[in-house]
């Protein structure tokens, strides 16, 4: 291009007038420029372009970027003052010394003193400060400013595989030091990202990548390219354009020069081999550890993954499409029953083990990031232990799946491992059987029982049984027939645990409770009802082995199961009537089942009190008049034995000690049985007493005396008139009680009183209870009886009979009492000694005024206490007679009772 002269730019004064300064920029084929020579003469003719200079008047580096800075920044500005400043702050950093220079040659003290001597004449005061600050800031740029770098680079990116896992890899862009760029990926993504690009690439560093192979895809192989930009700043070169003057005596002039900006430079990679998707899967299982019989089988399966020979171990695969992982299927077989654990784990299961069931299961999604539960379709059919072993076989999964393992890849885990094999605890039951349906109060109850199981019985490590404890509780149950037989955990309310025993075997076989005081308890010594035995297996009585034993129980109330507590049982009879001054007694019939310890009899005699009305009427001194209170007042209580009786063992008729009836009265006898403690501070326990009032527990002390004659009175007797008796009765008279008379007949000399001399009987009489005093006795009569004319049997004996209400005689007279004989005159010609019937009156009672004088006293049937013992074995107790005892009757004539 032909040079052309300089033309004036912007600034301040005349572009080309020499006589004046001129300070701003000037033009060169379209360069602004600025005076690169302080002092020397502007370039008015034509100027050369030089190019670019990295060193000006010495002037490099930094600096030398800050001139090409402000001239980039600042030539090309319109204003005025800016152009002037430019000029000077130019200057003033290639030529300090030479700035100091005014226009014309003038040197001045400061480069502010320059530019007031350059430009105040014309332009004033404000123009030159407006242009000395502007050059103080220009050159505080240039001083300030620091070079521009940049450049061109190269690089690539390498790819590593990871041997352990072919979806794990590294990048690395290896070119020139300091680059920085991003990397795009296909078939991978970087494990910081978790994407396909990554910006902010340092070249030399090393960056995780993770395979993603296409779906259905088994090779494939990461690619990369990407883009960097190698080290430096942008901004300003270290460099300036220099025009050189045509014309000699003409300065060097200045322009910008370049900016400097690092070049962008693409790489590209791929692995250096082929990367697989083909795993290995495996599994380990945890089954549950305890299975019922009758339960189906179950395993908690866990898949992973494992390496081949080579270490390679890929992950599980996924559809990188849709992130699902492969099906795979795996199957399982349970062995089993086995009598004792199957100890060390081997890498099959015995040729002959039995299969006892079968599982499958196949990955879902989720793949081996979840737990799978599997079940078998069979169940625990009997008690031992087994083992589960697991295979998962190529040839049985999808075609799809087969491509992502290798070739007829096959994997089983070991038989016997201890987290895959179940138990089904061994279920020990028992037949019971008590030894005996009775058993005695005091005794010692039993049971028996046939201990089976419904499979092996289990063994532990060392081949030994495991022992199963057995328990034994034995309820008392209040009833003793009908207990219904129902869940040992429904027994009735109202039983009570006797006691509690167990045993512990190895094996099936017989097994019974402790004998005698082994057993640690006994049936109570007084109690009525039955011992219930349940017989139990309970997980709190096995220790260490209750998750090997199945928890069980017999049923409450089960017949075989239940003893019935023998009760003694006791009957007495006591004397039922005496005269006052005689001796009475109590005899007990012991019967049933005897207490095992034995027992102790005792006797208690009360007398019933009695009290005159306002009549003089006795009558029973009880509240309400109820023979059973009488027992209740201790105060009635005339004889007692109690801790003193006799000391029994067998069953058998015991006797009283006998008591002297002291008085008349009514006497009632109650029996006791207690029971013989047999350790020390134990105390006797009652367990049978009688009733009190009981009829065959009553004695009477009644005295009966009797008077025959005739009915008018007459005396002697003469044949034809009517005869009579009169009972005269002290004494107690129960309620019910009657009197009959009997007439005999016969030739004087020796009585006679059969069957065959019996003339006449009377019609029974009731006689009025209560009780009666010699003053106030109570006399019933016969009735009339007319005998017959006889001309030898002149001789009529008559015999009373007071009975009970139920027919038990009380008393009766004897045969030929004076009193009680009546004499006939014979008639000579009347038929010999055989008795007739005769005619009779009613008879009736008549209470006397006071004690009769002459009446017959007669006795006590001598034969009333004999049959009702016959046959028994009897016991007379320890005392016999208690001869000390004196009947008291209490009179109480402030209460009022009646019978």
């Amino acid at each position: 291009m032909p040079a052309h002269a300089a033309t004036a730019g912007v600034g301040l004064g005349t572009f080309g007038d020499s006589s004046r300064k001129y300070a701003g920029t000037f033009k060169e084929e379209g360069y602004d420029l600025v005076c690169g020579e302080p002092g020397a003469r502007y370039p008015t003719n034509a100027l050369k372009n030089d190019g670019l200079y990295d060193n000006y008047n010495g002037v490099t580096g930094n600096t030398l970027a800050g001139i090409n800075r402000v001239m980039s920044e600042n030539a090309g500005t319109g204003d005025q003052v800016t152009a002037a400043a430019l000029e000077y702050a130019v200057a003033r950093t290639v030529d300090p010394n030479g700035a100091l220079t005014a226009f014309g040659g003038a040197r001045q003290s400061s480069y502010d003193a320059v530019i007031n001597y350059d430009l105040y004449g014309r332009f004033g005061s404000g123009t030159v400060k407006a242009v000395q600050q502007k050059a103080n800031e220009l050159k505080q740029v240039i001083d300030t400013t620091v070079a521009g770098s940049g450049g061109s680079g190269f690089g690539q990116l390498n790819f590593a595989l990871n041997p352990k896992n072919n979806y794990v890899g590294t990048v690395e862009m290896d070119g020139t030091p300091g680059s920085v760029g991003s990397i795009t990926l296909s078939h991978g993504v970087f494990d910081d990202t978790g994407s396909n690009t990554r910006d902010n690439v340092q070249e030399g560093a090393v960056y995780g990548v993770r395979g993603v192979p296409d779906d259905n895809g088994v090779f494939y192989k990461i690619t990369g390219e990407g883009d960097f930009t190698p080290p430096g700043q942008e901004g300003y070169a270290a460099n300036i354009r220099v025009w050189l003057p045509t014309v000699a005596g003409q300065q060097r002039s200045l322009s910008a020069g370049e900016k400097a900006k690092p070049s962008p430079f693409h790489v590209t990679g791929f692995d250096p081999a082929d990367r697989t998707t083909q795993f290995q899967p495996v599994l380990s299982t945890s089954a549950q550890t305890f299975v019922s019989k009758g339960q189906a089988f179950t395993d908690t399966v866990r898949f992973s993954t494992t390496e081949d020979a080579t270490g390679l171990n890929n992950p599980w695969y996924r559809s990188p499409a849709s992130g699902r992982a492969l099906p795979i299927a795996a199957e399982g077989t349970v062995y089993g029953p086995f009598a004792q654990p199957v100890g060390s784990p081997s890498d099959s299961a015995p040729s002959d083990a039995p299969i006892a069931g079968h599982l499958k299961i196949t990955t879902g999604d989720a793949g081996p990031d979840i737990e799978y539960t599997a079940q078998s379709t069979e169940t625990a059919q009997a008690a031992g232990y087994y083992s589960y072993v697991w295979t998962i076989d190529a040839s049985k999964q999808t075609a799809i799946a087969r491509k992502y393992l290798p070739t007829n890849y096959s994997f089983t885990d070991k038989f016997g491992l201890a987290a895959e094999s179940s138990t089904t605890p061994m279920r020990v039951t028992a037949t019971t059987q008590v030894p005996a349906p009775v058993v005695p109060l005091s005794g010692v109850p039993a049971d028996s029982a046939q201990v089976t199981t419904d499979g092996f019985w289990l063994k532990d490590g060392s081949g030994k049984n495991i022992p199963v404890t057995i328990r034994w509780d034995a309820w008392l149950d209040p009833r003793e027939s009908g207990i219904e037989q129902v869940d040992a955990g429904q027994k009735p309310a109202d039983a009570t645990l006797l006691g509690t025993t167990t045993q512990t075997v190895t094996e099936p076989g017989q097994v019974k409770t402790p004998e005698g005081s082994a057993l640690g308890f006994t049936v109570p010594a007084a109690v009525h009802g039955s011992i219930v035995w349940v017989a139990s297996v309970r997980d709190a009585d096995q220790g260490a082995n209750a998750d090997l034993i199945e928890e069980w129980s017999d049923a409450y109330g089960v017949p075989t199961e239940v003893q019935l507590i023998g009760q003694p049982t006791v009957t007495t009879k006591a004397t039922p009537s005496s005269q006052k001054g005689l001796q009475i007694s109590d005899t007990a019939t012991v019967g049933g089942v005897m207490p095992a310890t034995g027992a102790q009899l005792a006797f208690e005699l009360y007398q019933v009190p009695m009290t005159q009305d306002a009549n003089g009427v006795w009558q029973r001194d009880v509240a309400d008049g109820a023979v059973s209170k009488v027992c209740e007042d201790p105060d009635n209580r005339i004889f007692s034995n109690i801790g003193r009786g006799a000391r029994i063992a067998v069953t058998g008729i015991y006797t009283s000690p006998t008591v002297t009836a002291s008085e008349h009265g009514t006497f009632l006898w109650v029996e006791s049985l207690w029971s013989r403690p047999t350790k020390p501070g134990e105390k006797p326990q009652l367990i049978t007493r009688g009733e009190c009032g009981a009829p065959d527990e009553t004695t009477v002390v009644v005295n009966v005396s009797t008077k025959a004659s005739a009915v008018d009175g007459s005396s002697p007797v003469t044949p034809g008139s009517a005869i009579q008796d009169t009972a005269s009765i002290v004494g107690a008279v129960p309620d019910g009680a009657t009197v009959t008379f009997e007439a005999f007949r016969g030739e004087p000399g020796k009585a006679v009183c059969t069957p065959e001399t019996l003339a006449w009987t009377s019609k029974t009489v009731a006689l009025t209870a209560g009780y009666y005093t010699e003053s106030r006795a109570l006399q019933p009569t016969s009735g009339a009886f007319t005998p017959d004319a006889s001309s030898n049997a002149t001789q009529v004996w008559f015999v009373e009979t007071v009975r009970d209400h139920n027919g038990q005689t009380i008393a009766k007279g004897d045969c030929g009492v004076p009193d009680e004989t009546v004499a006939l005159p014979p008639v000579p010609g009347a038929p010999g000694a055989t008795p007739s019937p005769s005619s009779s009156t009613p008879a009736g009672v008549t209470p006397a005024a006071g004690a009769p004088s002459a009446l017959a006293i007669t006795g006590l049937d001598a034969g009333s206490m004999g049959p009702w013992i016959a046959g028994a074995v009897i016991a007379v107790l320890a005392g016999l007679t208690v001869a000390g005892v004196r009947l008291v009757r209490r009179r109480r004539s402030s209460e009022q009772l009646t019978d």
